[in-house]
């Protein structure tokens, strides 16, 4: 079966009834680009049925199989993708309403701060009666999603001081890495992945990801790539968020760099840079033999 919108409940029973499965990344499966092809669920089933043919007497680049992950391990992972959801949603609102302001030649300071509301009161009857009505409601979703985001991220602070997340309070400690993207790392890259090789490093946090995402936000790209499009641009992120990092801020690891440099190798040295801090723990380092940041134990 092809990763998609249906998760993996599919897989797990088909898993439970006995049946041996496999899901694949959709954007893996070869497609022949030299014409136009007629395209039916007949069609695709025959071509599907000849690749896992081919993949099962041993071409195990006919396509890529997605790993899978545990109910708990899918389930940890709602935390930081709602939060990113909100965080989109509270800028929607706050451009909204500055747009809508703009139109009359108001122009706030912060939309949602300490002083927005008494602004709004003093300015409010300069905006047409609709306009307004709209403006309030839209303050209102505004007021909504800060709070359940203020919630999620007091809730999370609290697990992780709790030590429930032992991963992210590590990775917490590096220069290059806040509170926010330990919880990715850990979450999507370091808490239940394991990478065979350069190229599956790089689709998860490589700058490739990042900018898809971006393209898919300004409305470039119309359509989905593959069934790990969340993940892959949750970790991309924070790969360019600690590449734009200066070099002199970043966490150098006690360990030798000639054993920094062979695992480097090993994972992608690509992304050698952007991951080398983060690379001992997920190798079983202790955060005692790293250096932390400046004031830490």
């Amino acid at each position: 079966m092809k990763a998609g919108r249906d998760g993996w409940w599919l897989h797990r029973w088909l898993r439970e009834q006995g049946i041996d499965n496999i899901v694949v990344d959709s954007s893996s499966i070869e497609v022949n680009r030299r014409a136009k092809r007629a395209k039916t669920d007949r069609l695709d089933a025959d071509k599907l049925l000849a690749l896992l043919l081919r993949y099962h007497r041993g071409e195990r680049r006919v396509w890529s199989v997605v790993h899978e992950p545990t109910a708990q391990e899918e389930d940890a992972r709602r935390t930081h993708r709602e939060i990113a959801r909100l965080v989109h949603e509270r800028i929607a609102h706050t451009n909204r309403i500055g747009s809508l302001l703009v139109m009359h030649n108001l122009r706030p300071g912060r939309i949602g701060g300490r002083t927005w509301q008494g602004w709004w009161d003093a300015h409010c009857m300069q905006v047409p009666p609709l306009l307004r009505a709209e403006i309030e409601r839209e303050y209102a979703r505004l007021v909504l999603a800060k709070q359940q985001l203020n919630a999620l991220e007091t809730e999370r602070r609290h697990e992780v001081a709790e030590g429930a997340h032992p991963v992210v309070a590590q990775l917490a400690k590096l220069r290059a890495i806040g509170p926010r993207g330990a919880w990715i790392l850990d979450k999507e890259l370091f808490g239940w992945r394991r990478f065979a090789n350069r190229r599956e490093l790089g689709r998860l946090s490589g700058p490739g990801a990042h900018t898809l995402r971006q393209r898919h936000l300004r409305g470039r790209t119309g359509h989905q790539q593959g069934g790990q499009q969340a993940s892959t641009h949750a970790a991309g992120g924070v790969g360019v968020a600690m590449a734009k990092v200066p070099a002199r801020q970043r966490l150098e690891p006690v360990v030798p760099a000639s054993a920094l440099a062979s695992r480097a190798n090993a994972l992608g040295a690509s992304a050698s840079s952007r991951w080398r801090g983060a690379w001992p723990l997920h190798y079983g380092v202790t955060s005692s033999t790293v250096r932390s940041r400046p004031g830490q134990p």
